[in-house]
């Protein structure tokens, strides 16, 4: 039998062409993007599940493309991570929220750890390790809605062990690793608050290792 311990906390895309036959093109001014003097600004194509749009303005070097709409860094980063159109999901998250953006920067930079972690953890013929693709939509907590990421170890029983990356509205930046129902890590990327790649290899290093620690044999 494999158990879990009671340990507790331990510390890209395409992007757009020069123009799309549907873009708004703006009065020259300076890009939304910190440090970027460009011109001929673009409006960012979001909206959120309370039809409120975007009102960010950005040249054609720091706007993506995805599923067909022009969208500024912030929003490309939720719908990467959430890999969907605005015609996909009926709420998409408000302007402000980081928190699918935040769930898929963390799950990235540890996916490989984890999948490594939980193969080695395979302990009867026919496991297997599955991992979700995309962050997804979870039950709410109370009032407040719930961003995830999960791999999995499934045997002929169902789930053996899982270990879940998640965010919320509430607190969007804020990122909690699960195994089971112990969170072995939280905190907030440092790559979000402009962080070293030192910073950040030092919290994805300390989520792994926590991970390590309670995902037992």
């Amino acid at each position: 039998m494999r158990g879990v311990s009671a340990t507790l906390l331990g510390t890209g895309f395409t992007k757009a062409p020069a123009a799309t036959p549907w873009a708004v093109t703006l009065p020259a001014g300076p890009c939304g993007q910190t440090g970027c003097a460009g011109l001929d600004l673009l409006s960012c194509s979001y909206k959120d599940r309370r039809q409120r749009r975007c009102a960010e303005k950005v040249c054609p070097e720091h706007a993506s493309v995805i599923h067909g709409y022009r969208v500024c860094e912030r929003h490309a980063g939720v719908m990467r991570a959430l890999n969907i159109g605005f015609d996909e999901l009926g709420s998409l998250p408000d302007l402000e929220n980081r928190a699918p953006a935040s769930v898929d920067v963390v799950a990235r930079a540890l996916d490989a750890g984890i999948t490594e972690i939980l193969g080695a953890a395979l302990a009867a013929p026919g496991e297997v390790v599955v991992s979700d693709a995309t962050v997804r939509a979870a039950p709410c907590r109370g009032q407040t809605r719930v961003w995830e990421r999960s791999w999995k170890v499934l045997d002929h029983t169902g789930i053996a062990v899982a270990v879940v990356a998640d965010s919320t509205d509430d607190n969007d930046t804020l990122v909690s690793i699960r195994v089971g129902r112990h969170v072995v890590a939280r905190g907030t990327p440092p790559v979000l608050n402009g962080g070293t790649a030192e910073a950040m290899s030092a919290f994805v290093a300390s989520c792994l290792s926590q991970i390590a620690s309670v995902v037992q044999v």
